[in-house]
Order: C-alpha cells, then structure tokens, then sequence
C-alpha cells in the first residue's frame, strides 16, 4: 500500500508539472491555453505533494515538487502584493475625488434569481452596473428597480447581452463590431459609453466575448479583444472596461490585451479573487475582470454573494487622481 501511494503521488507531481508548464504553448492550442487557467490548483497540489515527499523522506522528488510549487506561485503571488509597490492605505490617501462603486455581475441567462441581484444592487448602492450575459427578462427587471436613470443595452447580443446602467447621464460611443459570421451570429459582444466624473470625461466598455471552448470561438475571442484594444489604443481618455473576458489573466491573450489598452486589472494587490466557476469551487478561476487607467486608484474589490449565477460577481470602488 505504501509503495504504490508513493507511486500515485510521483504520478499526480509529473501530471501537475506537465499541466504547470503546458501553458506556456497556449497560443498554438485552445486546449493547451485551458491549462494555464488553474494556477492556484496546481500551486495547491504542489504544496500538497511536497508535503507527502518530505514526510516519506524523498529528496528528489521532494526538490522536484517544489519547483511545481515555485513556478506556480510566480503566477498567483503577484497578485497579491501591492499595486506599484505601495500600500492600499498610501493609495487611497493620495485621490482628489468621491469613490466611484461599480458592480460587474455575469447573471446567467438560465438563472431566474432576480431578487438576489436586485437586493445586491440595493446593498452595495454602486454608480454603475455592468451585467453580462443578460436577455430582456433581466434588462426588465433591472430597469423596474429604478435605481438607475440611465442605461445602454446591446440591441443584437442574444445570450451574450451587455449593459451599462449608470446614476450619471451615458452618452454612447461607437466602438467597431466583429462582422456576423456563420459561427457566429452575434456582433454586439460589448457595449461603450461616456460619463462626465468630477469634471473629467471616463468611457465605459463592458464586454462579454465568446467562450474559449473550441479553436473557432477562441479566435473570435481575441479578435473581439482586439477590437476593443484598438480602439481603447486610439482613444486614450479615461477608460474602464468591465466584463467576463473569458479568459484568466495567466494567458497571452489577456496580456497581450492589458499591454494594448495599457490598463490595469484593479483586482491587482487584492489577490486572485476567483470568480468562476460556482458549481465546482474546486476549479474556480478568475475570468470576470475590471480594468482601469492609469489616473485610477482602486479603494477596494471583492466578490460578492453568490447570486444564482455560475459567476460571483465583483464589486469595486475607485478614485480618481
């Protein structure tokens, strides 16, 4: 029993460092980006696996499980030390305007949970609301809330709906679609618009691209990031984007977006902060995201309740410098 336990650990430490560095050819595979999302998974078992080898007495493998350890914690550890090398408090003493709360929440289409996202609205009282994957049952029941005067809504999205409610008049802006293709028929994957904030103007994008599950809805992804990066790249006002990117932030694609738009993941010093999926916490990643610009500070984010929905939603509060 004991021999083939040690067998099964030496197994599982291959397997874990296999997977650990599988993402790293992301870019020539769908299937091998999918590995590079469970960071925190493979720095769990690392840890767990180094464990069992320095209690059996096993140097080497011992060895070899904590550079499992260590290559995975190079990922996750950055994530929870300060932003630029400051202090929360530090940042959030040298701001010049009122916090500005935002709520992102991915609903779920299927989920019918109205009144937990309408007392989450209520609790949290955020200036703005972005919620993805929304149809009009939801948009309806979001605007019988009355909390927000004023929203923009994407006319052709289907399942992948976007919308932006706002306590702040929106003007809308015309950022350029993906042209409908016979995978795809949906084109509106974001919406954008512009909000005067103590004086300065701030565009929001929120953004639901298409899921990474096959190579043909993976290139949709990023092309619909690029996209929006472009135009992100040319317009370089104030900016926040909002939504379920479907991807983590371990991924060339999403690095390759966050060096376009030259924008920071506000989840940045707070940690990883997990967001799907709910029903099977064990596999819980990050892939609902908030970014900002560089004349932004984040006071605070989290996630909150569980809403019915397979994604937490996130709750984020801001001040400009």
């Amino acid at each position: 029993m004991k021999q083939w336990l040690l067998k099964l650990f030496q197994f599982s430490a291959i397997v874990t460092f296999l997977l650990s560095i599988a993402g790293f050819w992301g870019e020539l595979s769908y299937l091998l980006e999918i590995t590079v999302h469970f960071k925190w998974q493979y720095l769990a078992i690392g840890c767990l696996i180094s464990l069992f080898f320095l209690v059996r007495g096993q140097p080497v493998w011992l060895i070899f499980s904590l550079c499992i350890v260590l290559l995975n914690l190079s990922f996750v550890l950055p994530w929870y030390l300060p932003a630029n090398g400051f202090s929360q408090l530090a940042r959030s003493t040298n701001t010049n305007s009122n916090p500005l709360k935002i709520l992102l929440a991915n609903v779920n289409i299927a989920n019918q949970n109205y009144a937990d996202t309408l007392d989450l609205i209520q609790s949290t009282n955020p200036d703005l609301f972005a919620i993805v994957e929304t149809n009009q049952n939801w948009l309806d029941q979001v605007a019988m809330s009355g909390v927000f005067p004023y929203s923009i809504q994407s006319p052709n999205a289907g399942n992948f709906g976007v919308a932006l409610y706002s306590k702040f008049p929106l003007k809308p802006v015309n950022v350029p679609t993906l042209p409908a293709s016979t995978v795809s028929r949906v084109q509106d994957y974001h919406v954008a618009a512009t909000v005067e904030i103590d004086q300065t103007s701030v565009t929001f994008i929120a953004i639901h691209p298409p899921p990474p599950i096959t190579a043909v809805l993976t290139n949709l992804r990023n092309q619909e990031l690029q996209i929006v990066g472009d135009f992100v790249e040319k317009n370089p006002s104030a900016t926040v984007i909002l939504g379920d990117l479907n991807t983590t932030m371990w991924t060339t694609a999403y690095r390759q977006f966050e060096q376009h738009t030259n924008l920071k993941n506000a989840r940045k010093g707070f940690g990883i902060l997990p967001t799907w999926t709910t029903r099977l916490p064990l596999l819980f990643i990050p892939i609902d995201h908030i970014l900002i610009g560089s004349n932004f500070t984040v006071l605070d984010i989290k996630t909150g309740k569980n809403l019915g929905s397979d994604h937490l939603p996130l709750i984020v509060e801001l001040a400009q410098f």
